[in-house]
This record gives structure tokens, sequence and C-alpha cells, in this order.
């Protein structure tokens, strides 16, 4: 699968590589991280709502404060879209730079075909900075802490059960929780997938012929034109499988089948995007 080969290559970047060291390298004149800043901004926001509570109606606050406890899951909703939305334009505009400063020469001069020499410039492009590496530990972390609640509730349920005999309990429990999991676990891929299929659009847009303002505005609207079309067609098909599946095993083993084939058909249909982006990629690469 092409996922797995993209994202192994993600995960173990060939750090010797020469266009990975030049993708890497920070400008010395470009801004400062501002990491620190924003965590302070943050934790004034949070400590804010607290101190300015008695002054504002308790209602605002009450939604302020709730905005802030699902923060963590609101972001892991929108984080692949967002993420695979800024690599797009971001790696288009790294990559038509390497063009411009006759970077992109070495795809030239090394034998291993100009877009797998991209590649490895986009992962040092990646790895430049905190913005990869630690979107991907916060949504990791999430997945894992969402495993951790839902094995404590069916622990919790079934000792209940031992105690007081309610059988009936445990498969409400893991009807309940089962969609919750198998939508952590879409998500998860959601976002390993999005970030490789920004990248692909992003190289892709860089070796079209256009000023940069066009590239960025055409690497953008296209990453966002491919992922509505890609969520509309996962939620017609979801749909018309779960009838299906409901028509022919019942309620509620048609609905638990249907939660935990979700995730693989995201998957399924989202190599199937990956693979028609770098197909589309590569013709444009060929004469790099």
């Amino acid at each position: 699968m092409i996922t797995w080969r993209l994202w192994r290559d993600m995960q173990e970047p060939q750090t010797r590589h020469p266009l990975f060291r030049i993708a890497r390298r920070v400008n010395p004149y470009a801004p400062a991280a501002h990491g620190n800043l924003y965590r302070f901004i943050g934790l004034a926001a949070i400590l804010s709502l607290f101190l300015i509570g008695r002054f504002i109606p308790s209602e605002i606050t009450l939604v302020a404060l709730l905005l802030v406890v699902f923060s963590p899951i609101l972001m892991m909703v929108f984080n692949g879209t967002v993420l695979g939305l800024f690599w797009s334009v971001e790696i288009a505009m790294t990559t038509r730079r390497w063009i411009r400063n006759h970077d992109a020469d070495l795809w030239q001069t090394i034998p291993e075909g100009a877009l797998s020499v991209a590649w490895q410039g986009v992962i040092g492009r990646l790895y430049r900075d905190e913005t990869f590496s630690s979107s991907y530990r916060i949504v990791q972390g999430l997945l894992v802490a969402i495993c951790f609640l839902m094995v404590i509730a069916l622990l919790f349920v079934i000792g209940s059960v031992l105690q007081y005999g309610r059988p009936s309990a445990v498969k409400d429990i893991i009807l309940t929780n089962l969609p919750v999991l198998c939508v952590g676990v879409l998500l998860y891929f959601d976002h390993i997938q999005s970030v490789m299929l920004g990248c692909l659009i992003g190289m892709y847009c860089a070796r079209t012929p256009s000023t940069t303002m066009e590239m960025v505005v055409r690497s953008g609207v296209s990453f966002g034109i491919v992922k509505g079309l890609l969520f509309l067609l996962i939620v017609l098909l979801y749909a018309t499988m779960q009838n299906l599946l409901l028509s022919l095993l019942g309620d509620p083993l048609g609905y638990g089948v249907s939660y935990i084939l979700l995730p693989m058909m995201y998957m399924l249909i989202h190599e199937l995007v990956l693979r028609g982006a770098y197909h589309f990629a590569e013709n444009v690469y060929e004469g790099a």
C-alpha cells in the first residue's frame, strides 16, 4: 500500500539525503518560532475564563469552559483536514522555491527518480519545525486516551454485571463505545493520509506552469475539493453499507459490523485517492 510506504518514509527519513538536508536547513533570516508565546497565550486565555467569570453571564462562561474542555476533540476532528490544507500550500511554495534556487537540479543527478528525490525534500521540510511531529504526537495521545477510557468503562460495567447480574449492560456499553473507538481510529488515519495527500497535491501544483499566487490558490482549493468529495463519498457509501448490513444482520449486529467496517472503508478509499495523487505527481516529475 502506498500509504504505508510513504508513511514509513516520513517516520524513517533518510537524514543523509542531500535534498533532505537542504529542505531541513532553517533560513537564518526567518522569524523565530513562537511556540512558547502561543503556549503562554493559551494558558492566559484559560485563566482569563476563570477570572472574568464573575463579570459576564454564567451561560457564556459555561460555553467557553466547555469549548476549552472539548477543544482536543474538536482539534482531532479538524486536525487532518486543516494540516493537510496547510501542507499542500507550504509544500507547493517550498518546492517552487527549490526550483527557483536550482536546488531541484539534484532531481536529475541522483538516480532515484525525480519524484522519489523530491519526496525526500518534502520530508525534510516536514522535519524543519515541530508542526508535523507535534501534531502527530497529539493525535496519537488522544487516540490512546480514548482507548484507555473505553477500557475503563468496559471493566466498570463488567464488574457491575458480576456483582449485580445485568448482562445486557455489557452489550449496551460495547455498542455505545464501539462507534467512538472506530471514529477515533478513522481520525487517526485521516491525519496520516491527509498530510500525505496535502504534500502530494502541493508537489504537483508546484510543477504546473503558474504564478506563485495562482499556485498557492490552486493547491489549497485542490486539496479542499478532494477532501470534500472524499468525505461526501464516505458518507454516501457508509449509509448504503449500513442499510445493507441492517437488512442482512438486523439490529444491533448490523450496526456493530458497520462501525467496524467504517475505518477500513475509509482507509481503502483514501488509499485509492493517494494512488491517484501519486500518479499525477509522478507524471509531472518525470520530466524534471
